[in-house]
């Protein structure tokens, strides 16, 4: 978003002109691992369970005691997950759609991993899925002189 401002400023006070944008993409692999990737339910159990190991750890043990700060960061990654959630129950929804009858039926409950929530399962060059960013990057194709 950052990036996409900063670009938008530069093009208004014509600092840079793009006349000609090329465009291309790659996929990265993650951080996450395959096992941290939830559903909705599972998200919210673990939400629910964070916030009572929390509770419990906070009454038992003084404030700076490090399994509290776990259990705090813990329950706000299972957060940004669920926050998450909807963009990819979308993108699920429009595969289904779009997809042929045998494709569609391939297509599962989204997920979101808990450790890396940016990252994605999507099928890599080899044939296997892992979790895996999308980099996109562009380009004005104009020569400088």
């Amino acid at each position: 978003m950052l990036l996409t401002d900063l670009a938008a400023v530069l093009l208004k006070e014509d600092v840079v002109k793009l006349k000609r944008v090329a465009r291309d993409g790659m996929r990265v692999r993650g951080s996450a691992g395959e096992g941290s990737f939830r559903g909705e339910k599972t998200l919210r159990e673990s939400l629910r369970a964070s916030g009572t190991v929390g509770r419990r750890s906070r009454a038992s043990r003084p404030a700076a005691e490090p399994t509290v700060a776990a259990d705090q960061d813990q329950a706000e990654r299972v957060e940004e997950a669920l926050r998450q959630l909807p963009e990819v129950q979308a993108v699920n929804e429009h595969q289904k759609r779009h997809a042929g009858t045998k494709r569609a039926a391939k297509v599962t409950e989204a997920r979101v991993s808990t450790t890396d929530t940016d990252a994605r399962v999507m099928k890599l060059a080899g044939g296997d899925f892992r979790p895996t960013y999308n980099v996109q990057f562009a380009t004005d194709t104009a020569e400088s002189s």
